[in-house]
């Protein structure tokens, strides 16, 4: 066959620009989000990097209890639109992310659940499903008129972009 030996043409779609929340933003948030799940729970995304679905997996025992540090050990994945648990994203994934002195309380108050996830919704002793947290996440970026409303992981975004303004490498 003559043509086993053709490349196949692939097509470029010109890469989209990440979105991220300005500085502005994230002061706003930081200062005028509410102190509940949902608040505490943004806070954390814009000051660690982690994932959402990472987040809707913690248990309170893999938050420090100074909330110093966070393990990462799981994820939520979706199987058949049902919210479950496997491994984060990748081998690397596995990780200890170390909480800013200034979020530890954020840390703590979420850790204070007599639930097994952080954020259940549902069924009792199963973790909440990400569309579930989005509407949360929509709905109280969109009481802050100051702030667009992006996507959670736009808040690992941010988080990345402002680690890379101060020099440290990705």
């Amino acid at each position: 066959n003559p043509a086993r030996f053709v490349e196949k043409i692939r097509s470029t779609k010109p890469k989209q620009r990440k979105e991220v929340f300005t500085a502005e933003e994230v002061q706003t948030l930081m200062r005028e989000l509410p102190y509940d799940r949902t608040g505490l729970s943004i806070r954390l995304l814009l000051g660690t990097g982690m994932r959402s679905q990472e987040l809707l997996a913690l248990q309170p025992c893999h938050i420090q209890e100074d909330g110093s540090y966070i393990n990462i050990e799981q994820a939520v994945v979706q199987v058949k639109g049902t919210a479950g648990i496997g491994p984060p994203k990748s081998k690397d994934s596995y990780r200890v992310i170390p909480v800013p002195p200034s979020l530890r309380p954020c840390a703590k108050m979420l850790r204070q659940t007599e639930s097994t996830y952080i954020w259940e919704e549902g069924k009792e002793g199963f973790p909440c499903n990400p569309s579930y947290f989005r509407d949360c996440f929509k709905d109280a970026l969109a009481a802050i008129p100051s702030v667009r409303v992006l996507t959670p992981h736009c808040c690992r975004h941010t988080y990345v972009s402002q680690m890379q303004a101060l020099g440290i490498d990705v």
